[in-house]
């Protein structure tokens, strides 16, 4: 019994003693871990990585309207940082207008309709969560000057394209494989058949785009590139003529916005043409092809992911 408590009065000692010397040691160990983190250049390290900045792409507006000033086809265009060429975005006219209360759909083409083309302008720019910097709205004919440089195009239809003139629907561009002159083109963009939605006509739209791409190939002879500031970027043309001459001068991309057509009663009483839309595909899109006018959501960090992946899906 006696040997069992002095085996543990050994045991309480030593512990003891340790805690002792333990505790002598801490200011030493912090005063290493001062010195260590006040002469430590991981920081510097840090800031002296490389960067890059954001290349400069002029963004614009470009719509189209019918006869009756109606918004019929609309495209938000990005110019490449080399200024030569860029990547053309068709979003429906019909598109949901966000912050509006459930039960009172607005489209793009009501808020052009009813408070005009700076307000279009700020529509598009809080769905694509960007800055653009030009806007351009045109009938038949001031589509047609400035497209006029792309010259004859040859577009594929998969059905007819039909308009609606005083009433009476006519084809003006009959399905399949079809030339169109700049008047013709334009007219397309303008074209709207009363009887039918927008869903039925969107796919022309994109299928006259992708006329012009490849009319273009990989520059019109002709066109001027935009100025180009070494390292910066494209700066923003002057105006929509030269802007869309920059345009012409290299190889065009088209990506058409997927939509859906809104049929819930609660969220769309009275049955109205209007569409819903992937508000991530569209900031996707805006981020790759004009990253130098995007807006930051929220006050905090925001990155940017270049994705290896040619497909939405994946992405996304």
């Amino acid at each position: 019994m006696n040997g069992l408590l002095q085996q543990r009065r050994r045991e309480i000692m030593l512990n003891f003693g340790a805690g002792l010397i333990v505790l002598a040691l801490l200011p030493v160990t912090g005063v290493i871990a001062w010195r260590a983190i006040r002469d430590s250049n991981a920081a510097q390290g840090v800031i002296s990585l490389p960067s890059r900045a954001v290349p400069l792409t002029p963004t614009a507006i470009f719509a189209v309207t019918d006869e009756e000033n109606f918004l019929t086809s609309l495209t938000v265009m990005a110019l490449t940082p080399q200024g030569a060429g860029g990547t053309v975005m068709v979003i429906p006219v019909g598109a949901l207008v966000g912050g509006r209360p459930v039960g009172k759909p607005q489209r793009l083409a009501d808020v052009y309709g009813s408070d005009g083309v700076e307000a279009l302008q700020n529509a598009v720019e809080a769905m694509t969560n960007s800055q653009i910097e030009q806007i351009t709205v045109n009938g038949v004919d001031g589509t047609a000057e400035l497209l006029a440089r792309v010259g004859t195009v040859n577009a594929t239809f998969s059905t007819d394209v039909t308009d609606t003139e005083s009433e009476i629907s006519d084809v003006i561009a009959e399905k399949g494989s079809v030339d169109l002159t700049p008047m013709e083109m334009s007219a397309v963009l303008a074209a709207r058949d009363i009887s039918g939605d927008e869903a039925g006509r969107y796919p022309s739209i994109k299928a006259t785009w992708e006329g012009i791409s490849a009319a273009v190939g990989g520059g019109r002879p002709g066109a001027v590139t935009a100025v180009v500031i070494p390292d910066v970027g494209a700066q923003s043309p002057a105006d929509m003529p030269a802007f869309m001459s920059a345009l012409f001068a290299g190889p065009i991309n088209i990506w058409q916005i997927d939509t859906e057509r809104i049929i819930d009663a609660e969220r769309n009483p009275k049955d109205i043409d209007v569409y819903r839309y992937n508000a991530g595909e569209v900031v996707m899109v805006m981020a790759s092809v004009a990253p130098s006018a995007m807006v930051a959501v929220l006050p905090t960090l925001t990155v940017q992911v270049d994705s290896p992946f040619d497909d939405s899906t994946v992405t996304q």
